[in-house]
């Protein structure tokens, strides 16, 4: 199995993901990943911490999205 698909199987794990989401800096995300028997380098496991964090919304851009305010990036429609 390759390194994509273990991740893909660990990713389909709703506690691991849970895990995952809880997980404070890189270091957290390699030692989580190395206890279910995947090893990541320093730079997948602050780009994989980095995706998580993409994932949650500004307040911001949750007001902009929920028609709150307009996004100041987007053109005004």
């Amino acid at each position: 199995m390759d390194k994509q698909e273990k991740i893909t199987e660990l990713l389909s794990k709703p506690d691991l993901v849970r895990r995952l989401s809880e997980c404070a800096d890189a270091g957290a995300v390699k030692s989580l990943a190395a206890e279910n028997g995947l090893e990541l380098t320093d730079a997948e496991a602050a780009a994989a911490l980095d995706a998580l964090g993409e994932g949650e919304l500004q307040r911001g851009e949750l007001d902009a999205v929920s028609g709150g305010t307009r996004h100041p990036t987007l053109p005004n429609c």
